[in-house]
């Protein structure tokens, strides 16, 4: 048991230690002209999802991409995640990506191809780890539940060349979409409430 409580901790200790290696994925089907590029954070209990190509008669389920949840989490909580990059210029979030990390649950990236020009919807949510506690005092019985959320669906319109960036805000109960500029810095882009059909 001592051995097994050692061999625990030593992989808490490795998977808090260092950031995430980044890959670079291929871009050759990248259009500057058809185009757009999207990067979404994930890891061990939040994700980011992301759906395009929705049309409500024709493909109501549209194309999703999820990033932060099955095998994703796995590797997350083991530390051996990787991000993979098609080139978006590097934030202030994938430059301070470690300090998102927690126990047992690594912070990384992945980045899309995206159709410009039409609707693009995120959502982002988290997933707490505290179990459930029953308090029992003065005959009151009180339940506390993991702290979990997501955001609403948001949509936007991403145009041709430009890169962006979703992000979880209000812990990951809220989304933003950021344009990554080409020094990438941030600019607000304005997101809507799309057509409720996924």
């Amino acid at each position: 048991m001592k051995k097994l409580m050692v061999l625990l901790f030593a992989a808490i200790e490795l998977t808090a230690c260092g950031s995430v290696p980044v890959e670079q994925a291929d871009n050759s089907t990248y259009s500057a002209q058809t185009d757009a590029r999207i990067r979404l954070f994930g890891q061990n209990g939040a994700t980011s999802t992301l759906w395009t190509n929705v049309d409500c008669k024709t493909n109501p389920s549209g194309n999703k991409m999820n990033v932060g949840g099955g095998l994703d989490g796995l590797t997350s909580m083991m530390g051996t995640v990787s991000s993979l990059s098609l080139g978006i210029p590097s934030t202030y979030t994938t430059n301070h990506i470690a300090d998102g990390d927690g126990i047992l649950s690594k912070v990384f990236f992945q980045e899309y191809i995206i159709p410009a020009g039409e609707a693009t919807i995120v959502k982002t949510s988290f997933l707490g780890a505290t179990p459930a506690v029953t308090n029992e005092t003065a005959g009151t019985r009180t339940t506390y539940y993991p702290a979990t959320c997501q955001s609403n669906k948001m949509a936007f319109i991403p145009e041709a060349g430009k890169d962006y960036e979703v992000i979880g805000i209000n812990g990951n109960c809220g989304v933003a979409v950021h344009e990554v500029k080409s020094d990438g810095s941030l600019a607000p882009i304005q997101l809507f409430s799309p057509k409720s059909c996924i």
